[in-house]
Protein backbone atom coordinates (compact mmCIF):
# COMPACT_ATOMS: atom_id res chain seq x y z
CA UNK A 1 0.00 0.00 0.00
CA UNK A 2 1.23 3.51 -0.78
CA UNK A 3 0.62 6.54 1.07
CA UNK A 4 -0.28 9.62 -0.46
CA UNK A 5 1.97 12.61 0.60
CA UNK A 6 1.78 16.45 0.48
CA UNK A 7 5.20 17.66 -1.11
CA UNK A 8 3.31 21.41 -1.00
CA UNK A 9 4.55 21.29 2.40
CA UNK A 10 7.72 20.87 4.46
CA UNK A 11 7.64 19.33 8.07
CA UNK A 12 11.03 21.75 9.04
CA UNK A 13 8.01 24.50 7.72
CA UNK A 14 7.57 24.99 11.36
CA UNK A 15 10.85 25.63 12.76
CA UNK A 16 12.40 27.13 10.10
CA UNK A 17 13.00 30.91 10.47
CA UNK A 18 12.20 33.10 7.57
CA UNK A 19 15.95 35.25 6.48
CA UNK A 20 14.97 38.56 5.13
CA UNK A 21 17.87 40.80 3.48
CA UNK A 22 17.83 44.14 4.72
CA UNK A 23 20.48 46.70 3.00
CA UNK A 24 22.72 48.30 5.99
CA UNK A 25 25.97 50.77 6.02
CA UNK A 26 29.35 48.74 6.06
CA UNK A 27 31.08 50.46 8.39
CA UNK A 28 27.91 50.67 10.76
CA UNK A 29 27.44 47.26 10.47
CA UNK A 30 31.29 46.99 11.45
CA UNK A 31 31.07 48.86 14.61
CA UNK A 32 27.80 46.36 15.15
CA UNK A 33 29.63 44.31 17.50
CA UNK A 34 31.08 47.17 19.17
CA UNK A 35 27.63 48.70 20.47
CA UNK A 36 24.86 47.92 22.42
CA UNK A 37 22.82 45.47 19.88
CA UNK A 38 20.51 47.06 17.22
CA UNK A 39 18.91 49.79 19.83
CA UNK A 40 22.49 51.51 20.53
CA UNK A 41 23.27 51.56 16.61
CA UNK A 42 19.69 53.16 15.49
CA UNK A 43 19.75 55.82 18.81
CA UNK A 44 23.17 57.17 18.38
CA UNK A 45 23.64 57.84 14.56
CA UNK A 46 24.07 61.25 15.07
CA UNK A 47 27.69 60.12 17.21
CA UNK A 48 27.65 57.40 14.76
CA UNK A 49 28.19 59.69 11.93
CA UNK A 50 30.74 62.28 13.44
CA UNK A 51 32.30 58.72 14.53
CA UNK A 52 32.63 57.76 10.29
CA UNK A 53 33.53 61.42 9.53
CA UNK A 54 36.58 61.13 12.32
CA UNK A 55 37.71 57.96 11.32
CA UNK A 56 37.96 59.31 8.04
CA UNK A 57 40.07 62.20 8.91
CA UNK A 58 42.02 59.91 10.81
CA UNK A 59 42.92 57.89 7.98
CA UNK A 60 43.52 60.72 6.07
CA UNK A 61 46.46 61.82 8.64
CA UNK A 62 47.87 58.54 8.89
CA UNK A 63 48.77 58.53 5.38
CA UNK A 64 50.05 62.15 5.43
CA UNK A 65 52.49 60.94 7.57
CA UNK A 66 53.54 57.61 5.39
CA UNK A 67 53.89 59.63 2.94
CA UNK A 68 55.77 62.72 4.21
CA UNK A 69 58.07 60.18 7.10
CA UNK A 70 59.01 56.87 5.93
CA UNK A 71 60.62 55.70 3.01
CA UNK A 72 59.72 54.85 -0.61
CA UNK A 73 60.11 51.16 0.13
CA UNK A 74 58.46 51.44 3.67
CA UNK A 75 55.55 53.38 1.56
CA UNK A 76 55.30 51.07 -0.85
CA UNK A 77 55.06 48.09 1.15
CA UNK A 78 51.91 49.07 3.32
CA UNK A 79 49.64 50.46 0.18
CA UNK A 80 50.11 47.19 -0.73
CA UNK A 81 48.91 45.54 2.75
CA UNK A 82 45.95 47.97 2.83
CA UNK A 83 44.70 46.53 0.35
CA UNK A 84 44.62 43.60 1.79
CA UNK A 85 47.04 41.93 0.26
CA UNK A 86 49.37 39.23 2.20
CA UNK A 87 53.23 39.66 2.97
CA UNK A 88 53.70 37.01 0.23
CA UNK A 89 52.10 38.98 -2.15
CA UNK A 90 53.36 42.09 -1.56
CA UNK A 91 56.91 40.02 -1.96
CA UNK A 92 55.98 38.53 -5.22
CA UNK A 93 55.15 42.37 -5.78
CA UNK A 94 58.10 44.00 -4.98
CA UNK A 95 60.15 41.09 -6.12
CA UNK A 96 62.03 40.39 -2.70
CA UNK A 97 61.44 38.04 -0.08
CA UNK A 98 58.71 37.58 2.40
CA UNK A 99 61.30 38.73 5.19
CA UNK A 100 62.04 42.09 3.59
CA UNK A 101 58.79 43.28 3.72
CA UNK A 102 58.42 42.48 7.13
CA UNK A 103 61.28 44.14 8.29
CA UNK A 104 59.83 47.17 6.22
CA UNK A 105 57.00 47.01 8.77
CA UNK A 106 58.46 45.72 12.00
CA UNK A 107 62.01 47.01 11.77
CA UNK A 108 64.73 44.43 12.18
CA UNK A 109 66.24 42.90 15.41
CA UNK A 110 69.81 42.47 16.29
CA UNK A 111 70.68 39.72 18.98
CA UNK A 112 73.95 40.33 19.99
CA UNK A 113 75.46 40.89 23.74
CA UNK A 114 76.49 44.09 25.29
CA UNK A 115 77.88 43.92 28.46
CA UNK A 116 78.19 39.80 28.39
CA UNK A 117 74.11 39.80 28.13
CA UNK A 118 72.05 39.22 25.67
CA UNK A 119 70.65 42.07 23.99
CA UNK A 120 67.37 42.22 21.91
CA UNK A 121 67.76 45.32 20.25
CA UNK A 122 64.71 46.80 17.65
CA UNK A 123 65.35 49.21 15.11
CA UNK A 124 63.32 50.26 11.83
CA UNK A 125 60.52 49.82 10.99
CA UNK A 126 57.44 51.27 9.58
CA UNK A 127 55.35 50.84 13.11
CA UNK A 128 57.83 51.84 15.12
CA UNK A 129 57.92 55.00 13.20
CA UNK A 130 54.70 55.67 12.44
CA UNK A 131 53.72 55.03 16.83
CA UNK A 132 56.23 57.99 17.63
CA UNK A 133 54.80 60.42 14.74
CA UNK A 134 51.12 59.76 16.25
CA UNK A 135 51.54 60.39 19.47
CA UNK A 136 53.47 63.88 18.99
CA UNK A 137 51.11 64.84 16.20
CA UNK A 138 48.54 67.46 17.36
CA UNK A 139 45.99 66.71 14.33
CA UNK A 140 46.11 63.25 15.17
CA UNK A 141 46.07 63.53 19.00
CA UNK A 142 42.83 66.00 18.82
CA UNK A 143 40.87 63.18 16.40
CA UNK A 144 41.58 60.77 18.80
CA UNK A 145 40.67 62.49 21.82
CA UNK A 146 37.27 63.31 20.12
CA UNK A 147 36.75 59.62 19.63
CA UNK A 148 37.33 58.67 22.96
CA UNK A 149 34.38 61.32 23.89
CA UNK A 150 32.05 60.17 21.54
CA UNK A 151 32.83 56.60 22.78
CA UNK A 152 32.25 57.66 26.43
CA UNK A 153 29.19 59.33 25.57
CA UNK A 154 27.62 56.23 24.07
CA UNK A 155 28.29 54.03 26.79
CA UNK A 156 25.70 55.86 28.65
CA UNK A 157 23.06 55.09 25.92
Amino acid sequence: MTRNRDFSTNRSNSYQWVIMETPFDSDALSDFSDSQGFAGVMNDSVYKEELKELNEKLREEYWRIVETNLTERQQQVLKLLATGMTQIDVAKILNVNQSSVTKSVHGNTDYGKKNGKKNKKSYGGANKRIKKLVDKDPKIQAILARIAEIKEELEGF
